[in-house]
């Protein structure tokens, strides 16, 4: 890939009233079976500004295991990656006359499976995986994200959802999360189940930049709930979080 540059910004009016994930009756519902499969995932979201960029190898053939490069073999090459995000707006997932957000899943068993409820103001987010490839790791140019919300305005975020799984966490980095964030900028890397060891990741350099709740009430809430019928396997967890502002930098082996 080349080099990437996404900007959101907010609008040059305040004419909206923001994002609110709510369906007709008072609450949002996702119900669906196993989450099996390898990097398979359920999420409900509400989202002021967002900038994303992703790239997923998921292989589910059989993985011969390697210790170094084929001849000729060198990691993908990502360019220079710029992100800016930025809200000022209401964003709540189901917060009114207390309504719930509901994600009713089995067995969260794949490897690297996630389930998920969030409500995010502004991010900016870089995500490299890898599940059962060959993939030889990557080398990526500067990265720079700022995520900022309530920049110009009252924004606040609140989040008011449940999962529900009726097995547990048992897939290799599998996760279970319910969110409430108003700026948050991340970089990640994971490798689950590769083939190619050691993998080979190099980044020129990563500058992150978020804020939060410049303006009086742009709180950040978060009312969530996470329940589990099983045991968390290697690497998985479950968590339930608010956050004004974060800046996060991940690696998975």
């Amino acid at each position: 890939m080349g080099t990437i540059n996404q900007k959101i910004a907010p609008p040059p009016t305040h004419t909206s009233t923001g994002v609110v994930n709510e369906a007709v009756g008072g609450a949002s519902a996702l119900g669906i079976g196993n989450l099996a499969g390898g990097g398979s995932s359920a999420s409900i979201s509400a989202s002021g500004a967002v900038a994303a960029v992703g790239e997923t190898f998921n292989y589910t053939g059989p993985i011969t295991w390697i210790s170094a490069p084929p001849n000729g073999f060198t990691p993908i090459t990502v360019g220079a990656i710029t992100q800016s995000a930025e809200n000022e707006r209401t964003v709540s997932n189901n917060a009114t006359g207390g309504a719930t957000t509901t994600l009713g899943v089995g067995a969260i068993s794949g490897d690297g499976a996630s389930a998920s409820i969030g409500a995010t103001g502004a991010a900016t987010s870089v995500a490299l995986t890898n599940i059962y490839s060959n993939v030889w790791g990557y080398t990526v140019g500067a990265v720079n994200q700022t995520a900022t919300n309530a920049g110009g305005a009252a924004s606040p975020v609140t989040n008011n959802g449940t999962i529900t799984a009726t097995g547990g966490l048992t897939g290799m980095g599998s996760s279970a999360s319910v969110s409430a964030a108003g700026a948050a900028a991340s970089f990640s890397v994971a490798s689950i189940g590769d083939g190619a060891l050691p993998t080979s990741t190099t980044v020129s350099s990563i500058t992150q930049t978020v804020a939060n709740g410049a303006n009086a009430g742009s709180n950040v809430t978060n009312v969530g709930a996470i329940s589990l019928g099983g045991a968390l396997g290697n690497g998985a967890s479950a968590s339930i979080a608010a956050t004004g502002a974060a800046a996060s930098f991940r690696t998975v082996h």
